[in-house]
């Protein structure tokens, strides 16, 4: 498993190199502009792909070929996928709330805001992987293209019209959003594993 995880990082440091340089300019924007939901959400959308990224790499080398013959169960190599995704999503949420919490103390807000914003973010970044993930597994990375794009723009769509109407704060002044948040954190969370599971199970069943 150590060696899975050591391969599907050194393709992300040469595959997605552009990503990390994405996340500070979106992070340094997020800082200086106001309505700055879209800039914090963009970068965690770029994580959850991040596994699927390699999934089309794997196939394009035949990687998902020749791994069946090595002393890996499917099970390992689906969590993989999962775990780089969540490591993304984790290292991505903590340089925005750093981002925040920057902007808070210069340019000033809510403090209260603050980890409700996160968790949102946070319940954004694991909703992609969830819903992307089983269906790569299942039909591959070509013919699951569709699937992938068509949920990219709901995705995006949503945020670029929260990001017309204002910024998240706007969203979550109201004491019941913010309350609801947690309860959203663990219902996606919950998402992401049933989705693990599920992508394990249509992996198994695939043949190659």
């Amino acid at each position: 498993m150590k060696g899975l995880l050591l391969k599907d990082i050194y393709m992300a440091a040469r595959y997605c190199r552009v990503y990390p340089v994405i996340l500070l300019v979106f992070a340094a924007v997020s800082v200086m502009g106001q309505g700055n939901f879209l800039f914090l959400a963009y970068p965690m959308m770029l994580a959850g792909v991040v596994p699927v990224n390699l999934l089309a790499y794997d196939e394009k080398s035949r990687w998902d070929t020749y791994c069946h013959v090595l002393p890996y169960t499917r099970r390992q190599l689906v969590s993989v996928k999962y775990l780089i995704a969540f490591f993304a999503l984790i290292i991505t949420l903590l340089i925005s709330a750093a981002a925040q919490v920057l902007k808070l103390a210069v340019v000033g807000g809510d403090w209260n805001l603050l980890l409700p914003t996160l968790g949102i973010l946070a319940v954004a970044g694991l909703i992609q992987p969830s819903l992307l993930l089983p269906a790569m597994f299942r039909y591959g990375t070509e013919k699951g293209r569709i699937y992938f794009y068509a949920l990219i723009v709901v995705f995006f769509g949503g945020f670029g019209a929260v990001g017309a109407l204002g910024d998240a704060s706007g969203l979550l002044t109201g004491n019941v959003i913010s309350g609801f948040v947690p309860v959203f954190l663990v219902a996606a969370l919950l998402l992401f594993f049933l989705s693990w599971e599920l992508s394990v199970r249509f992996y198994r069943k695939r043949e190659f």
